[in-house]
């Protein structure tokens, strides 16, 4: 195995690398990780791969596209060249981006504003830092649904809900037949998981943003009902879960990884991968 990529969630503070197998393609974690070690090592983290970066939704400008009839790679510029014609600013002031988004001819049209990036990546310890290559950025929820759709137990049903918590905001995912659908996102005031009554607020709250991205989905003729919802984060309970249950009743899960793409080194090894998802999906081509 050759190539590495490390991926960083800056908002949690961990990190993962993974080695893409030469034969398969595929990541095997090798390695993760609490704390950003590139701030504790002079950004030495990354000097011999690829890094990609989550960016917090709310940093993240999403539009949805649609483009039909062309071939992959004047599809690409022609979705891009849109997308920076939708922007009213300097076009310069921005970064721009494209992925599929479920249906063949559906797409996200991702914006960065240049600025948000440059203070990640600083945050991150990464400026000026010796990496091998340029660094590439994915929003949260985007890189919670590459981590689910390639790292763990599928559930059963067509339409699966992934929430993953921090202390500053919920990232949401729809995955619809293997794919992902829908990207969404949640701010959380401070301490909002302390008490009885902060929990209950927050799966209400998490029920009205579900509740609305099930709806404009409904809009675009996707119209299946919940099946699962996948609830995450360092920050989640065993109480947290049966609180959202309430609002949720076809069932609130844990992830569950496939110990098959970690190495023996971190299968034995204290942090539990599933804390790790969105820093596993940076790392999936």
């Amino acid at each position: 195995m050759n190539e590495i990529v490390i991926g960083i969630d800056s908002l949690t503070e961990v990190w993962c690398e993974a080695r893409l197998d030469d034969e398969t393609g595929r990541p095997v974690i090798t390695q993760l990780a609490d704390g950003l070690k590139v701030k504790e090592n002079g950004g030495s983290l990354g000097r011999e791969g690829r890094v990609v970066v989550a960016v917090p939704d709310a940093e993240v400008q999403v539009k949805r596209l649609q483009l039909a009839g062309a071939d992959d790679g004047s599809r690409r510029n022609h979705l891009l060249f849109e997308l920076v014609q939708s922007v009213l600013e300097d076009e310069q002031a921005f970064v721009y981006d494209v992925h599929p988004a479920g249906h063949k001819d559906s797409w996200f049209g991702l914006i960065f504003r240049r600025r948000a990036l440059e203070k990640l990546t600083l945050d991150c310890g990464l400026a000026g830092a010796e990496v091998a290559s340029p660094l590439d950025f994915l929003p949260r929820s985007m890189a919670l649904g590459r981590a689910y759709l390639n790292f763990c137990r599928q559930e059963e049903g067509d339409l699966v809900c992934l929430v993953d918590l921090s202390r500053r905001a919920a990232s949401v995912c729809l995955i619809k037949e293997g794919k992902i659908v829908d990207l969404a996102s949640l701010a959380l005031p401070a301490n909002c998981l302390d008490s009885a009554v902060d929990r209950e607020q927050l799966a209400v709250d998490l029920k009205t943003v579900v509740s609305f991205r099930l709806s404009s989905m409904m809009d675009r003729g996707v119209s299946s009902p919940l099946s699962n919802l996948i609830l995450s984060g360092q920050v989640v309970s065993d109480d947290l879960r049966q609180v959202v249950q309430k609002y949720f009743p076809v069932g609130v899960k844990a992830p569950s990884i496939n110990p098959g793409y970690l190495t023996d080194e971190v299968r034995e090894s204290e942090p539990s991968p599933e804390r790790f998802l969105v820093a596993l999906g940076l790392t999936v081509n």
